[in-house]
């Protein structure tokens, strides 16, 4: 496994512990976590149970602006998606469908909107000025207008044979 970058510095991280990162936090004490050589307070978590970065490690403000983008904009968006849908669901599985189909949709959008591919958009790896176009590309843009955004898309695909 390739090891991270730092968005603050651009150096390759390092594997470190939870008690490294959050001395402060003793619930974090065993996790594992990419920690930057350089910057004293730059870092990301790694995926559950496995030393897979969660994204690139960053300071303080940069985790901050992450941490508001999806709490803010992003989570909102594809949370609240099945509220759009007048008729309900039979079941919690279909609601869960539906948000995660939503959520795949907001981040696609988000894309497009970036000028990234659907792989590179992972706000993990978002540094300060990615957060704020992120957070410009998504003001005023409700989930209804992500939905029709997407079909277009998906029609236009199907049409082009390129499902």
């Amino acid at each position: 496994m390739t090891a991270p970058r730092c968005v603050e510095c651009g150096a390759e991280a390092v594997l470190a512990t939870g008690r490294e990162a959050y001395p402060h936090r003793p619930d974090l004490a065993g996790k594992i976590m990419w920690k930057c050589q350089m910057c004293a307070d730059s870092h990301c978590g790694c995926h559950e149970g496995s030393q897979r970065p969660l994204g690139r490690p960053a300071g303080p403000k940069v985790r901050e602006a992450r941490t508001l983008l999806h709490k803010r904009m992003l989570d909102p968006l594809w949370q609240t998606a099945d509220q759009i849908y007048e008729g309900g669901f039979e079941n919690e599985l279909a609601r869960t469908i539906v948000r995660g189909k939503a959520r795949s949709r907001v981040y696609a959008f988000l894309a497009n909107r970036l000028s990234m591919t659907k792989e590179e958009c992972h706000t993990g790896s978002f540094d300060l000025d990615q957060c704020r176009a992120a957070w410009r590309a998504l003001q005023g843009i409700s989930y209804a207008e992500i939905r029709e955004w997407a079909k277009v898309r998906e029609k236009a695909a199907k049409e082009n044979g390129d499902t």
